[in-house]
């Protein structure tokens, strides 16, 4: 009888130990889910969408941007086409010239470029644009009646700086992708595979996250200046939201149309 009440407490006990080591990893899945969300959400949308389909949902978000940027008067003409981008991410555009097409259409050297293709570029090491001067936000006018011009050139030099460190970041991942395919193709043929392309992401996946964290610490710092500088005139501070969501929906939209791509 004592053999079995000691047997029946030590399954007890073992039952509720699986219990809590069952309860702790749900726990902590959890916590996983919630901390890379957007991560989860980006691999989903590769994995369910096309290729295409998530590029229309890149160029609606810059859509977006534009249609509510188009109510300031601002250097900046145009957000970068996902074309663009993509040739920055590969080294045929620089960050310095993508720059100069959205802010008036030619190339720094003067050329003429409706898209920036066949720029001839080849690869072009990009400065970090937050190591230069921008200038801040200049000198604002105190006149109430100047509010309209004074808001039109804060949101203009933040735009500008905002989509010099968009070009900066995407040539920067595209430098660590170069990289990356550098160390693949010196392996051995018998050493490459699958196996070892996933040796090598993971080896620089926290290079790839600290440029993330770094990128979202720039543009946080700077949409927030731009918004106290707004409310400081009395200003419509709207676009700064706008921008907000729109540079998070359109970088979790990229993540999911780099995955698709390999995927594809």
């Amino acid at each position: 009888m004592k053999k079995n009440k000691d047997k029946n407490y030590f399954l007890s006990n073992l039952l509720k130990f699986f219990l809590c080591i069952f309860i702790l990893l749900i726990v902590l899945i959890t916590a996983i889910l919630i901390w890379q969300r957007e991560n989860v959400a980006s691999f989903v949308k590769a994995t369910t969408s096309s290729t295409e389909d998530i590029a229309e949902e890149i160029a609606d978000s810059k859509a977006k941007t534009n249609d509510a940027l188009a109510e300031y008067e601002t250097p900046v003409i145009r957000d970068f086409t996902l074309e663009e981008e993509e040739m920055i991410r590969k080294g045929e555009l620089s960050a310095e010239d993508a720059l100069s097409l959205i802010l008036d259409g030619t190339l720094s050297d003067g050329s003429d470029s409706a898209d920036g293709a066949d720029a001839g570029l080849g690869d072009t090491e990009v400065s970090d644009p937050l190591s230069q001067s921008q200038g801040g936000s200049g000198n604002i006018s105190d006149s109430k009646s100047d509010k309209v011009v004074n808001a039109d050139k804060l949101v203009g030099d933040a735009v500008k700086r905002m989509y010099s460190l968009k070009a900066y970041y995407i040539g920067r991942l595209g430098s660590l992708e170069s990289e990356m395919k550098s160390e693949y193709i010196s392996l051995p043929a018998d050493k490459r595979g699958k196996s070892a392309i996933s040796s090598i992401l993971s080896s620089h996946m926290g290079e790839v996250s600290a440029l993330e964290a770094e990128c979202d610490s720039r543009i946080a710092a700077l949409l927030s200046e731009l918004e106290s500088d707004l409310g400081s005139i009395g200003a419509d501070t709207s676009i700064v939201s706008t921008l907000k969501s729109e540079y998070q929906n359109e970088k979790s939209l990229r993540k999911s149309y780099y995955v698709s791509s390999y995927l594809g």
